[in-house]
């Protein structure tokens, strides 16, 4: 199944695939024809995302410099695990009305010229994790192996075309991917030479489920009742849970003292630690604000279990509940004391 996405009157893709503009404008319209991205794929698959653009061009002769001469820049979010930028798994090539050819990873000592950080990194800080609502993703930044310089009254069309591998990490995966267009001249810019136009453009595509695995599934698209920061730790770093209690009713909707009941926690060998569903000041989750409705609790694994030099923690089996206990949440708002627990897998990846 695959999602076409058409919409008009938006500077979203400016730059057209090569309109790589170093120069001001004093008028352009912009026209983002189609986003041709598959919604399912399965681990392993290297799957096709085909972008298409339009632009047309008014550049004033009178200004300086006089063409620039720059690369065309995509800027693209994808889950860390899926090793992006490694083994090949992403490659970019287009076509279009002032020529065709490849894109290649940006490198890493490359400085966007209005942050003044590395590029990747001025992507994170300026667009975040897009419409994701889990920080386990990274964005990857590509660059033209060509130059090009635009001329005056241009009638550009042009179609990118990403070919990408997913499910590196074993892991299945729903989440949203975020593109971002820009030329090296001008990078992430705000500046406006017309209406409400940018330098840059942004869009993201409808949410992808990559399934196929033995793996859990992350999913960054949906909101979730708990979440771990970081997403994917070993037991011997400090990891934090949030409790939502606002995103849906459950039997816990009125409470202000939540506690974390861990019913087991999984070892390497196999075994399990119990009897950690106690409601004690350890596993007390705080309220980050009073009427905020989300509740955090910081632990580092290793002490709160007690382990041993030899053990090594794998899941996390949970509940949330209230003061007495007897009071339960587990996945999907479902109360009770059969409701399906809530799961956290360690592991780097």
């Amino acid at each position: 199944m695959r999602s076409y996405i058409k919409i008009k009157g938006r500077n979203l893709w400016k730059l057209c695939m090569l309109a790589v503009l170093g120069i001001s404008l004093t008028c352009c319209y912009v026209l983002v024809e189609k986003i041709d991205q598959p919604t399912t794929a399965v681990a392993g698959q290297t799957i096709t995302i085909n972008l298409r653009d339009s632009v047309n061009t008014q550049i004033s002769t009178n200004q300086s410099p006089y063409p620039q001469p720059s690369n065309f820049v995509l800027a693209f979010l994808a889950p860390k695990g899926w090793d992006v930028a490694d083994n090949n798994n992403m490659t970019v090539s287009y076509t279009s009305s002032l020529g065709n050819g490849n894109m290649q990873l940006m490198p890493a000592s490359a400085i966007e010229p209005n942050s003044k950080l590395t590029w990747a990194k001025a992507a994170t800080a300026k667009f975040g994790i897009g419409k994701n609502l889990v920080n386990d993703v990274e964005w990857v930044v590509f660059q033209s192996s060509q130059q090009y310089a635009l001329t005056n009254g241009i009638n550009i069309t042009g179609n990118i075309i990403i070919k990408l591998k997913v499910g590196a990490d074993g892991n299945n995966t729903y989440y949203f991917p975020e593109y971002v267009t820009c030329d090296s001249f001008d990078g992430y810019s705000d500046d406006t030479y017309w209406n409400n136009g940018k330098i840059y453009s942004q869009d993201n595509g409808p949410c992808l489920l990559q399934t196929g695995t033995n793996g859990d599934l992350h999913d960054y698209c949906n909101p979730q009742l708990t979440s771990f920061n970081p997403p994917k730790s070993l037991d011997n770093e400090f990891i934090t849970l949030t409790y939502n209690n606002k995103l849906t009713p459950t039997v816990l909707s009125n409470t202000t003292n939540v506690y974390l009941c861990v019913d087991s926690a999984y070892l390497s060998d196999g075994s399990a630690i119990t009897n950690y569903c106690v409601q004690a000041e350890k596993s007390n989750l705080v309220q980050t604000t009073p009427t905020s409705g989300l509740f955090n609790l910081t632990i580092w694994p290793r002490s709160y279990f007690g382990l041993t030099a030899s053990q090594t923690l794998t899941k996390l089996v949970y509940h949330i509940t209230d003061q007495t206990g007897t009071k339960r949440v587990g996945y999907g708002g479902v109360s009770g004391s059969s409701s399906p627990a809530f799961v956290y897998k360690f592991g780097c990846k």
